[in-house]
C-alpha cells in the first residue's frame, strides 16, 4: 500500500506514482460470467491470450523470443445469444457513443464514467433504444443484449469489453495510421505496426485487472509445471486454443501421460476446469486425475484426494469453452492433476490450459 510518504519519496526520485484512473473490482457485464467465460483475452496477457488464425487477428512479434499472438484490446466474453449487458461500472457515468461496427458484428456502447476519466466499450449487442449519447447510466441500465454471430461468422456469441485509462475524446488520432473509426479506436482489433509503439499512450488496460474475480491458477500446457511422456506434438491444427498452440498425442501407450503441477494460493473452495480443442477425431475418454495431500491445519489428519475424471474430446459443443472437472477442498500448497487417453489409442488426447477458480 503506499503511503503519503512513500508516494513523496518516489516522487523525489524521478520515479512515476501516477496510479489508473479505472478502479478495481468492477462488475462483470453479464450476470453469473467470470474468468473462466472469457474465450478470447487481452493480447498482452502472452501466457494466456488465445491464438489463432482463424480468429482473423494479426500476428505480431513480441519482445518475448519473437514469439507470435493477435492484437486484442480487451477481452471476449462467452455467453448465449441475447443476454443482457448492463454496465462495469455506473458512478457519474453517461453514454460517449454508440455506433454499428457494421453487419454482422452488431452495435457498440461507449461509457465514459467518473467524470469522464475513463471509458470502457460493450461490442457485438443490439443497442436498447434508450441508450443514446449523453444518457446517464445507473448500474440497472441495460445497454443492449449480445447479437447471434454463430450462424454468420462461426465464431462463438460473445461480448467484446474494452476499457481504457483515460478520458473519451471523439476527435483524438492516435494511432496516427488508425484507420479505425475514432469511437472504436484504441478497443477492438487492430495492425501490429499501428499500435505496438502506441499501447500507452492510447490508455489501453486489461480489463481481467479490474473485474471482479475469484482468486484463480491458470496453467498452460506450454509452461514449465506441465511434464509429458510419450510422443506429443504441439499443434495448432484446430483453431480457439491457449496460448501459442496445444499438445496433441496419438497412438497412446498405456505409460504416455501429462501432468500439471499447480500451486494453490489458498485454503478454499476451488472450480478445476480443462481447456481442448475439442474434434471428432478426439478421444472420447480422457482421463483426468485430481490428487493433493491436503494435511489439515494444526492437526496430522490428512484426508488425501485422490479422484478420477473421465471427458470427451471429440464432443463439439465444448468448443472454445472451459470444460468443468471437479469442485474441491483444496490446501494452499502444490496439487497434481494427469492426464491419459483411456479410450481408443488411435484417437488423440490434447492438453492446453487449466484452471482453478476459488469460490
Amino acid at each position: 500500500m503506499k503511503t503519503a510518504l512513500s508516494v513523496a519519496l518516489l516522487t523525489i526520485l524521478g520515479i512515476n506514482t501516477s496510479v489508473a484512473a479505472v478502479p478495481y473490482d468492477l462488475s462483470w457485464p453479464i450476470a453469473g460470467k467470470s474468468v473462466k467465460d472469457v474465450y478470447l483475452f487481452y493480447a498482452k496477457e502472452d501466457s494466456v491470450a488465445k491464438t489463432s488464425a482463424k480468429d482473423g487477428m494479426p500476428a505480431c512479434s513480441t519482445n518475448n523470443n519473437g514469439r507470435k499472438y493477435p492484437l486484442h484490446l480487451g477481452i471476449d466474453i462467452d455467453t448465449a445469444k441475447d443476454s443482457k449487458v448492463y454496465p462495469v461500472y455506473a458512478k457519474d457515468t453517461k453514454v460517449a457513443r454508440v455506433g454499428s461496427f457494421g453487419y454482422p458484428w452488431g452495435d457498440y456502447v461507449v461509457l465514459s464514467h467518473d467524470n469522464n476519466s475513463w471509458t470502457s466499450l460493450y461490442g457485438h449487442i443490439t443497442r436498447d433504444p434508450a441508450i443514446k449519447v449523453g444518457t446517464t447510466i445507473s448500474s440497472t441500465s441495460l445497454l443492449g443484449k449480445v447479437i447471434d454471430m454463430s450462424q454468420t461468422t462461426n465464431d462463438i456469441n460473445h461480448l467484446h469489453l474494452g476499457i481504457r485509462d483515460r478520458k473519451y475524446d471523439l476527435n483524438e488520432q492516435y494511432p496516427a495510421k488508425s484507420g479505425l473509426n475514432p469511437a472504436t479506436r484504441g478497443y477492438g482489433h487492430t495492425t501490429c505496426s499501428e499500435l505496438m509503439d502506441e499501447w500507452t499512450n492510447i490508455g489501453i488496460v486489461n480489463p481481467l485487472d479490474y473485474l471482479k474475480k475469484n482468486q484463480f491458477v491458470f496453467v498452460d500446457d506450454a509452461d514449465n509445471r506441465v511434464v509429458i511422456s510419450g510422443n506429443w506434438k504441439d499443434s495448432q491444427n484446430v483453431d480457439l486454443y491457449i496460448g501459442k498452440g496445444y499438445k496433441a498425442l496419438t497412438n497412446a501407450k498405456t505409460s504416455d501421460y501429462a501432468s500439471y503441477t499447480v500451486n494453490v494460493p489458498a485454503d478454499g473452495n476451488y472450480k478445476i476446469y480443462a481447456f481442448w480443442t475439442p474434434s471428432s477425431d478426439r478421444t472420447k475418454k480422457a482421463e483426468f486425475f485430481i490428487a493433493q495431500t491436503r494435511l489439515i491445519r494444526g492437526t496430522s489428519i490428512d484426508l488425501p484426494l485422490k479422484l478420477y475424471v473421465n471427458k470427451d474430446q471429440s464432443d463439439l459443443s465444448n468448443r472454445g469453452k472451459w470444460v468443468e472437472l471437479t469442485s474441491q477442498y483444496l490446501v494452499q500448497g502444490a496439487m497434481g492433476i494427469s492426464v491419459t487417453n483411456k479410450g481408443d489409442a488411435s484417437k488423440s488426447l490434447i492438453i492446453d490450459g487449466l484452471l482453478l477458480e476459488k469460490q
